[in-house]
């Protein structure tokens, strides 16, 4: 029997470095700025052509960086 997800669960957390797996900017790090727990999405900022520019993904299109 299985218990459902909870917060502490969550491997995602504002502020976190993570890397971009796939879709234009895969690649690509960033760090989290925002997170969609219910939509399961997370805004990362990255640098692009020398500005901060932020990205609306999916948490199956990070993972940790380092």
């Amino acid at each position: 029997m299985s218990s459902p997800a909870t917060f502490s669960d969550d491997p995602w957390r504002p502020g976190q470095k993570v890397h971009i797996l796939s879709g234009p900017f895969a690649g690509m790090d960033g760090a989290i700025t925002w997170i969609d727990r219910q939509a399961g999405t997370v805004r990362v900022e990255i640098d692009f052509f020398g500005r901060p520019t932020p990205v609306d993904l999916t948490t199956a299109a990070i993972r940790p960086a380092g």
